[in-house]
């Protein structure tokens, strides 16, 4: 029995998440706990968010990014593989991190719905563009959007 015992702290050693497994409370701390890859997913996390903040000049709004993604994506995930996509996202992301440019749009690109096409640039300029199917005239409105919290209005 003791055996088994000591077994399972050497396997669950193996799962080191960047945190304390012992005092994990939420689902998704025990999620990451009991993971191997999300906890291997969880340490590249924790060594990249350490670099990029080495680099960075205002690091505390990279403290801020970070929390609200905390905050925000990863909260969001219900399962293992959501988790696995928003910590390889976040991961790429603070791979690229750099805070000397002038723009760091993420949402950045053109969306298109049915007959409209809304387009945004780096600098948060927009156009929507909206075809009327029937005579085919074109509505465009522009503007500029405010990114406040990684949240566009």
């Amino acid at each position: 029995m003791k055996i088994i015992f000591f077994i399972s702290v050497f396997i669950l050693s193996l799962h080191s998440a960047s945190f304390n497994c012992k005092t994990a409370n939420t689902f998704i701390e025990h999620t990451i706990c009991n993971n191997a890859e999300l906890s291997k997913l969880d340490d590249i996390l924790a060594t990249t968010y350490k670099q990029t903040m080495s680099k960075v000049s205002n690091k505390e709004n990279l403290k801020k990014i970070q929390f609200a993604w905390l905050k925000n994506d990863r909260a969001s995930c219900k399962n293992v593989q959501c988790l696995k996509e928003v910590y390889s996202k976040r991961i790429e992301f603070l791979k690229q991190y750099d805070d000397k440019k002038i723009f760091n749009n993420p949402f950045e690109g053109e969306y298109r719905v049915n007959y409209s096409v809304l387009t945004i640039e780096n600098n948060y300029d927009f156009m929507i563009v909206k075809v009327d199917p029937h005579n085919l005239r074109t509505c465009t409105t522009d503007g500029k959007f405010r990114n406040i919290n990684n949240t566009i209005f």
